[in-house]
């Protein structure tokens, strides 16, 4: 519009006074308990099953998830750590009971530096491929919800939040940086359908 007026009409326009539209952001796709299930179980292969479930039980991003190693597991405390980049900070999160037993599995006799979720020549799988796994399972899983592996991790968000995790809690499990983030995620969940509620609720 600025170039329209000022080099077309050849009239400047006042953009102090202009208001600039405000940006609507989307509320997440969010995922029950029983969804993230059914389409780890679309997948037979263990490892896959494992990112699925990782990712949304211990909220994490998927580059964190493929550069899990052995030792970041806490078998004893349910706990992973998980070890920041960037600007990122080393955290420390939780991870469902279920998954203690496959995880022993795959990381029994393994060096502790050794990447849990490996692919081509041993090298950590990439967050292009575990996109492009988690796609064809959520496909085969006949779930059609547009989800993507980010979406595991706002379903861990909203199953704390409505498990009654205090915010605090919540955003040190998740990482963020600034608390207004994992504010949004609760405003979100205070927001969200009854029934939706309900359903997630149930699983």
């Amino acid at each position: 519009m600025h170039f329209l007026y000022s080099e077309v009409f050849k009239h400047p326009v006042p953009l102090r006074d202009m208001q600039r539209p405000v940006s609507k952001r989307n509320a997440p796709v969010i995922l029950t308990g029983e969804e993230v299930c059914r389409i780890a179980d679309a997948t037979e292969n263990l490892k896959h099953k494992l990112i699925i479930l990782l990712a949304y039980t211990a909220g994490l991003r998927i580059s964190e998830v493929v550069n899990l190693q052995v030792r970041d597991f806490d078998h004893d405390n349910l706990t992973i750590s998980v070890r920041g980049s960037g600007t990122r900070r080393n955290r420390t999160t939780i991870f469902s009971e279920i998954l203690l037993s496959p995880i022993q599995t795959i990381t029994q006799g393994k060096n502790p530096f050794c990447y849990l979720f490996t692919g081509y020549k041993g090298k950590p799988l990439t967050p292009r491929a575990v996109s492009k796994l988690f796609k064809i399972a959520l496909e085969a899983s006949g779930i059609g919800k547009t989800a993507t592996p980010r979406t595991l991790r706002h379903s861990f968000t909203a199953l704390i939040l409505e498990s009654g995790v205090d915010l605090k809690i919540a955003q040190k499990l998740l990482g963020h940086t600034r608390s207004d983030v994992t504010s949004y995620y609760s405003n979100l969940w205070l927001n969200l359908d009854p029934d939706s509620k309900i359903e997630m609720h149930s699983q």
